[in-house]
C-alpha cells in the first residue's frame, strides 16, 4: 500500500508472509491477499509475540518495569530505614540533653530581711557561691538582708558564679570582700577602695595557690568590717605540706595525700623487720614543706628475705658456755633441752643437738642442746675424772 501508514500488527503479519513466500524481486510491488488466504503460509510461522520474543520469555519491556519496581521498593526501604535512624538518634540526643547537668542556673530570690547565712544557705544550695556586700543606706537591721542581689533574682548565670547579697549596715560598714587567688597587689586595691588598711602579709602553704598570691585574709571574705579596719593577708609560698604517713596502710595514706597538691604517686617495697608488712615504712621525700607538684614515693614494709646459716660441727663435747657461744657466731640460739647419761662425754657437756650439728637452719633459729650427766649409776669409767670407780680411775678388780 504505497503512501499509506502501516500498523505494528500488520507489519509482524507481513514480515512472516514474506519468509514463507519468499523474498520479491527488487522494486517489485507485493499483492496483499485478503487475511483468510494466508492461512497455510500462517501454519508454518513461530507465534510472534507484540515484542518480537517467544511466549513464556519475559521481554525486554516487560522486564524493564519490573527492575524499576525493585529499585522503587529498595529505594523506598532505604528512606524508612534512614527515617527510623534519625528518629532513634534525635530521640538519643533529647535524653541525653535530658540528662545533661543545667549549663545555666537562675540566681534565686532572698527576701527581705533574712539573716547573711540564711541568704548564704538559698544562695548556695542554687549552686552558686555567696558574697556579701553592705548596704549603709537600709533602714533595716544590721546584718538583715535588703532583698537586693547582683545579679537580680531570677537571672541566668554559670554554675559557681558569684552573687553578691546586700544586707544592711550601720554608717562606715563594709564587707571584706573575696581576696583568694589575687596577688598581692590586686588584694590591697580592692581593700583601699573599701577604706580599709592592710597589715604586714604573712605567709603560709597551700596546695594549689600560686606562689605569691593570697590564700586568705583576717578577717575573712564576706566578714563586715568598719572603714579604717585592718586586714592582715595571707600569701602562698609555693610549697605545700607532705605529712608524715609512717605505719599507715596504703589505703590510709593515699587518702591522707590526696588533694594536697602533689605530683604522682608512687609505691615501692623495702625489707623491714620492725615494721608490720603492708604499711609505710618511709616516703621520698620525708615528711615536710616541698613544692607544689613534687613527686612522692612510698615504700611498703615486706618481711625480710630469711637468710640460711648452720648448725655449728664442734658443738658435741663443749660446755653449755662454749656451745652458746659457738650458736652466737652462728647467729642461732642454743639452750640446754634434756639431759643424758654419758659414759663418752663428760658431765656438763654436750652430747648432741636437736637439730643435729651441720644441719642448715634460718638465722635466728632455736636449737636444743642434749647436755651429759656423765656416766650411769654402776657403769664402767674410763681414764681420768671420765672413771666411775674408786681412785684414779683404774679398774677395780675382785
Amino acid at each position: 500500500m504505497r503512501g499509506g501508514q502501516i500498523s505494528a500488527p500488520m507489519v509482524g503479519a507481513m514480515m512472516g508472509a514474506t519468509q514463507v513466500a519468499g523474498q520479491p524481486a527488487y522494486g517489485a510491488t507485493q499483492v496483499m491477499s485478503p487475511t483468510p488466504s494466508w492461512g497455510p503460509a500462517t501454519a508454518q510461522q513461530s507465534p510472534v509475540t507484540p515484542g518480537g520474543g517467544y511466549p513464556g520469555q519475559p521481554t525486554r519491556d516487560q522486564q524493564e518495569p519490573e527492575k524499576k519496581s525493585k529499585a522503587l521498593m529498595w529505594w523506598l526501604l532505604g528512606i524508612a530505614l534512614a527515617a527510623v535512624a534519625a528518629i532513634a538518634i534525635a530521640m538519643a540526643v533529647e535524653n541525653a540533653n535530658n540528662n545533661r547537668a543545667p549549663t545555666t542556673v537562675s540566681v534565686p530570690t532572698i527576701a527581705e530581711g533574712l539573716s547573711a547565712e540564711d541568704a548564704r544557705a538559698q544562695i548556695e544550695a542554687a549552686g552558686l557561691t555567696f558574697e556579701q556586700a553592705i548596704d549603709q543606706d537600709s533602714d533595716l537591721d544590721e546584718g538583715r538582708t535588703t532583698g537586693a542581689t547582683d545579679p537580680v533574682a531570677n537571672t541566668k548565670v554559670e554554675p559557681d558564679s558569684t552573687v553578691i547579697v546586700y544586707v544592711a549596715g550601720a554608717p562606715g560598714q563594709v564587707t571584706v570582700p573575696e581576696l583568694k587567688n589575687l596577688s598581692e597587689a590586686d588584694a590591697r586595691a580592692k581593700l583601699e577602695e573599701l577604706n580599709l588598711t592592710v597589715g604586714t602579709s604573712q605567709t603560709e602553704n597551700s596546695p594549689d595557690i600560686a606562689e605569691g598570691n593570697v590564700t586568705k585574709s583576717e578577717p575573712g571574705a564576706g566578714q563586715p568590717a568598719q572603714e579604717g579596719d585592718e586586714v592582715i593577708l595571707y600569701l602562698s609560698t609555693g610549697n605545700t605540706t607532705l605529712p608524715n604517713v609512717v605505719g599507715q596502710n596504703k589505703e590510709g595514706a593515699s587518702a591522707q595525700l590526696a588533694n594536697l597538691g602533689l605530683g604522682t604517686i608512687e609505691w615501692d617495697t623495702e625489707e623491714s623487720e620492725d615494721a608490720t608488712p603492708g604499711t609505710v615504712v618511709r616516703t621520698d621525700p620525708e615528711a615536710g614543706d616541698v613544692p607544689q607538684g613534687q613527686a612522692v614515693t612510698l615504700y611498703l614494709a615486706v618481711a625480710p628475705e630469711p637468710t640460711e646459716t648452720q648448725v655449728p660441727n664442734d658443738l658435741v663435747g663443749k660446755t653449755l658456755d662454749e656451745a652458746q657461744l659457738a650458736c652466737t657466731g652462728a647467729k642461732i640460739s642454743c639452750e640446754p633441752t634434756s639431759e643424758e647419761a654419758s659414759d663418752i662425754i663428760a658431765a656438763g657437756q654436750v652430747i648432741t643437738s636437736d637439730p643435729p650439728p651441720g644441719t642448715t637452719v634460718e638465722e635466728g633459729a632455736y636449737i636444743g642442746l642434749v647436755m651429759s650427766t656423765g656416766p650411769a649409776e654402776g657403769g664402767g669409767g674410763g681414764e681420768g675424772e671420765g672413771g666411775g670407780g674408786e681412785g684414779e680411775g683404774d679398774p677395780v678388780f675382785p
